[in-house]
């Protein structure tokens, strides 16, 4: 979107608005229109307003036109879900993130926009800083992936509203999807603790570094070859990076499926490139760039597509199912990072030799707060990370 003066046709603001994961879902078929923070809003030329995070659903379904829009002080979200319980019913978790008890009476859950009252919650109260996990009987949840909407809705143009939504992907058995920590933006895989304050999210394979804007080497303007993806294994075995369905993929900003049988070894690395890592002179050149041996080094590639210098999503998927009707393949998210060039995200990565390194592993990729830009360290561990105050030791 671009707005411009009548007068002489300067830009106002320029921005670029998505509905896809990392953006506020209730925006996106629920009703609501999308507003932009205060702090992201006087940021805007310098293109704060590209990121998802930057942004929240209006306070109510139609948003305000033409009024501000306030929005409404914290009350209950969803916390955790599972969609594929073995033993039980799906069960959604209710938070109540203030200090007050809620009733329950005029809000509903479901699975679909379209009709935000297929089921009432029972007429009970949530105490302050609570947690309560109910059965949904009104629908059942797919554990192929579909949404989960909360929303108020006691029949008042200026009150009704979704307060909180969610669409999520393929769940596996006996694991559930919860906010980590509790009441935090970000979500992630865990074992489940209905009724309880969320357990850490679990441990597996995930993205450990990004570089998705290399400084450009000597007599060359291009950077995209030394673009690079690093994931890492912190298990006691090797991981497969197949099943019986079919291979692992990277989706979003860059496409990649992974050559049949790829593993990552035991608390290994693998680098995803740009090129062809059969082609000796990229390869070369790569190696060359960071200073790499060749013989320990692990690259796969190419990817298709290429990393934003501004911001993108990459997720890391394996295959859950297939619907024997159309043959769609369902997808588990493994892991996922929506990055950005700037602040909350560390600057230093966007194109001054540094890299987005991952604090600690068991904490959500789409963090913010869970990158550092550090010197890059594609195929090794890199040195620990602490910061003291705005000291940043390595």
């Amino acid at each position: 979107i671009v707005l411009k003066t009548s007068e002489n046709g300067s830009t106002i603001l320029d921005f670029t608005y998505g509905d896809g994961r990392g953006w506020p879902a209730a925006a996106d078929g629920g009703g609501h229109s999308l507003v932009s923070l205060p702090d992201a809003l006087a940021r805007h030329a310098e293109g704060a307003l590209d990121y998802g995070r930057h942004w929240r659903a209006s306070a109510v379904i139609g948003g305000s036109p033409g009024t501000a829009d306030t929005a409404w002080p914290p009350s209950l979200i969803l916390n955790e879900f599972c969609a594929n319980a073995d033993l039980t019913e799906d069960w959604i978790e209710l938070y109540n993130q203030s200090n007050e008890a809620v009733s329950l009476q005029d809000w509903y859950l479901s699975d679909d926009f379209d009709n935000l009252k297929k089921w009432p919650l029972p007429n009970l109260s949530i105490h302050g800083q609570g947690h309560l996990a109910v059965y949904p009987t009104g629908f059942a949840l797919s554990r192929n992936g579909e949404a989960v909407i909360l929303s108020y809705l006691p029949g008042k143009a200026n009150v009704d509203r979704v307060v909180d939504a969610i669409r999520f992907q393929a769940q596996e058995t006996n694991q559930s999807l919860g906010r980590d920590p509790d009441a935090s933006p970000d979500w992630a895989t865990m074992t489940p603790t209905r009724d309880q304050s969320n357990a850490p999210g679990i441990v597996s394979i995930g993205i450990d570094e990004v570089m998705y804007h290399p400084t450009a080497q000597p007599g060359s303007t291009e950077t995209t070859a030394g673009e690079y993806l690093e994931l890492s294994n912190p298990a006691e075995a090797a991981v497969p990076l197949w099943n019986e369905i079919g291979s692992w993929r990277l989706s979003g900003g860059i496409d990649f499926v992974f050559p049949a049988g790829s593993m990552i070894p035991a608390q290994g690395r693998l680098l995803v490139v740009g090129f062809d890592p059969s082609d000796a002179t990229a390869r070369d050149a790569f190696l060359s760039q960071y200073s790499l041996p060749a013989a320990d080094v692990e690259l796969t590639g190419p990817y298709t597509g290429q990393l934003s210098n501004r911001g993108d999503r990459i997720t890391l998927e394996k295959p859950f199912g297939i619907d024997p009707a159309d043959r769609t393949v369902y997808w588990v998210v493994m892991d996922e990072v929506i990055y950005f060039d700037q602040d909350p995200w560390p600057s230093e990565a966007d194109g001054e030799g540094k890299v987005l390194q991952r604090i600690q592993q068991a904490r959500p990729g789409n963090d913010p707060s869970n990158w550092h830009a550090g010197d890059p360290t594609p195929g090794k561990t890199a040195p620990p990370y602490s910061a003291i105050g705005d000291w940043m030791l390595h």
